[in-house]
């Protein structure tokens, strides 16, 4: 989901995993040369999705740390790609501490960008029931909320040994 730390928590486990990370919206932000909000605005969600399939398909491979936008997992097969070439973690956050941190940003999120304070947690909650079936698809469903970074990192090298 959009402000679940996805990069933040990326650039951690990358330091702790000694893994390269790569955030995908930063390299679709290079390659095309325009913001997350300019490439929605002139291009619509359609022609960015696609784009993002094609940076997902061409940056896999393995011992990265990739951070994905929220909605990734979501389109096109990109969940089962991720999860056919590596290992792929949902971070479960709730949608009101998720509203919480996309108002603090406001309007870096294209989705999110008309919604005031009242109905920006509804349209999070809604958006979650959406994607929550391909959430749920991930290889690890991490809780910040009651599991600590070093579980998530114990888990990843278990997977990787089994593997």
């Amino acid at each position: 989901m959009p402000a679940s730390g996805k990069s933040t928590l990326g650039k951690i486990l990358s330091k702790r995993l000694n893994r390269k990370f790569l955030d995908l919206d930063e390299l679709i932000v290079k390659q095309e040369n325009k913001t997350i909000p300019e490439i929605f605005e002139a291009d619509g969600e359609n022609r960015f999705r696609e784009i993002e399939k094609e940076m997902l398909h061409s940056v896999t491979g393995s011992k990265l740390i990739i951070a994905t936008g929220g909605g990734a997992p979501c389109f096109f097969n990109n969940l089962e790609h991720i999860n056919n070439n590596g290992i792929s973690v949902w971070i479960n956050v709730t949608p009101d501490i998720l509203a919480n941190r996309v108002l603090k940003k406001a309007g870096s999120r294209p989705l999110l960008k008309n919604y005031e304070d009242g109905g920006l947690e509804g349209e999070l909650k809604q958006k979650f029931e959406r994607r929550k079936r391909y959430y749920q698809q991930a290889n690890i469903i991490f809780d910040p909320t009651i599991h600590k970074i070093s579980d998530l990192i114990s888990q990843i090298e278990s997977m990787e040994k089994a593997s």
